[in-house]
């Protein structure tokens, strides 16, 4: 009988050094986790919309330029630099959570497509700096701006802007798109980048599980309305003008920057969610944070791989892009069953299979 007093008093200190174990690992890989979300933002997030309010006052000052003298050179000059600040843009896709959400600035700077009907409607009259705040989001922002300085070669374009009011709304939407970046940009600056970074909370509210989704929802839109829907790929007839910026021509360009600040918000090595992964030691950790890592460099080069002009590339139902959307559905597969799964983060979309 003692003895099994002693084998009992044995095996309850061997669960109890298992429990102790399981509670350091656990610790550790929570500090792991928020040390890995405050450099992501204080490294990625907040320069990226630094840059982001730099370029929108760039683009500003060029389309005011270009509204006192407009010529066919400082209309090219307004389309590099809307090209540029597009771009910039695209990396933040992902930063549309928590109360960030809720700010409802988002849609007002790049919404798509935009109603040209209701931009026609607008500048049929004399508009203001208030008109364009005041606007609609599908006649506001990046897209809106992109039509009225896109479509037509360089002359054209003109006449079209100097009918009606079209060019004082072009300055009036650079303005308020500016304004509306710099509040995005003094929003996290000054208050939610440590509210976010500090937030203590679990489950999907966890700043984790947040970023992720918003990393796993910008990938669903790319995959679906920005090459699924334009190559008629989900149920409906192609048509390239689904594109997110056929009239610039620029999906190529703004894809492949998206693409490229979703890569560096996941990480690679011991950084970012990577970093996250390789922390749990699991037999599988090292394997799955390679796997993926690999996965967003195929991802960006399939897309390098493809035409420039994606709208002629559309129309023929190019094979490259095929590929792309092919490996995309990869990618978000791995995103959103293995990491989720090997990180405990649950994914708030309602499809989950990646298809």
């Amino acid at each position: 009988m003692k003895w099994h007093w002693f084998i009992c008093i044995v095996l309850l200190a061997l669960v109890g050094c298992k429990d102790d174990e399981d509670d350091t690992s656990n610790s550790i890989s929570n500090n792991i986790r928020q040390q890995e979300i405050e450099q992501i933002v204080a490294n990625q997030i907040l320069p990226d919309f630094s840059e982001a309010s730099a370029d929108a006052q760039l683009f500003t000052s060029v389309v005011a330029s270009f509204h006192q003298n407009p010529t066919v050179e400082s209309l090219e000059k307004c389309r590099e630099t809307w090209a540029q600040l597009a771009a910039s843009w695209m990396e933040l896709t992902p930063t549309e959570v928590g109360a960030a959400r809720y700010t409802f600035i988002y849609s007002k700077i790049y919404g798509f497509p935009c109603n040209t009907e209701k931009i026609d409607g607008i500048t049929s009259t004399q508009n203001t700096s208030e008109t364009a705040i005041n606007a609609p989001s599908d006649a506001r922002g990046l897209a809106t701006i992109e039509y009225l300085l896109f479509g037509n070669e360089q002359g054209e374009q003109i006449l079209f802007l100097n009918q009606d009011f079209r060019l004082d709304y072009l300055l009036n939407t650079a303005e308020a798109l500016e304004k509306n970046i710099e509040e995005l940009n003094t929003f996290w600056k000054d208050d939610y980048a440590n509210t976010f970074s500090k937030n203590e909370a679990t489950g999907t509210s966890e700043p984790v599980s947040l970023l992720f989704n918003g990393m796993t929802i910008s990938l669903e839109n790319l995959k679906n309305y920005e090459l699924g829907d334009p190559l008629g790929l989900t149920g409906s007839a192609p048509n390239y003008e689904l594109q997110r910026a056929w009239r610039s021509n620029h999906s190529r360009l703004l894809i492949v920057k998206q693409l490229t600040g979703l890569q560096e918000l996941f990480g690679n090595g011991n950084q970012g969610y990577a970093g996250m992964i390789r922390a749990m030691n699991l037999g599988h950790s090292e394997s799955l944070a390679k796997q993926v890592e690999e996965a967003f460099s195929l991802t960006i080069e399939k897309a390098n791989q493809t035409p420039d002009n994606w709208n002629a590339a559309m129309q023929t139902n190019d094979q490259s892009l095929i590929d792309l959307h092919t490996q995309l559905k990869e990618l978000i597969r791995l995103m959103k069953s293995d990491v989720a799964s090997h990180l405990s983060i649950t994914i708030t979309l309602s499809d989950a299979d990646g298809d």
